[in-house]
């Protein structure tokens, strides 16, 4: 998780997703990350190759339905999955 409180970088790692099952009948772990270098590892190689990621991306609709996106075939395709694996 990463949050901006008042301009100030906030991360934590947690052990779960944010599931019922998970923080309704689980006992789960959140902790801060409080180095720098491991704020901005964690913000290269999980945020920005996440966010990147562009093989089965989705939409989330007002509705609450999920669209899947078609992709311009002139735009590179992002796989988080082989990038995170080739390191």
């Amino acid at each position: 998780f990463e949050f901006r409180n008042d301009g100030n970088l906030e991360m934590f790692v947690s052990s779960a997703d944010l599931m019922g099952r998970n923080l309704d009948r689980r006992v789960e772990n959140l902790f801060p990350i409080l180095d720098p270098a491991h704020k901005a590892w964690i913000q290269k190689w999980v945020f920005n190759v996440q966010l990147a990621d562009n093989e089965k991306k989705r939409t989330l609709c007002p509705d609450g339905t999920w669209k899947k996106d078609v992709l311009d075939p002139a735009v590179p395709r992002v796989n988080a999955q082989e990038l995170c694996i080739q390191g």
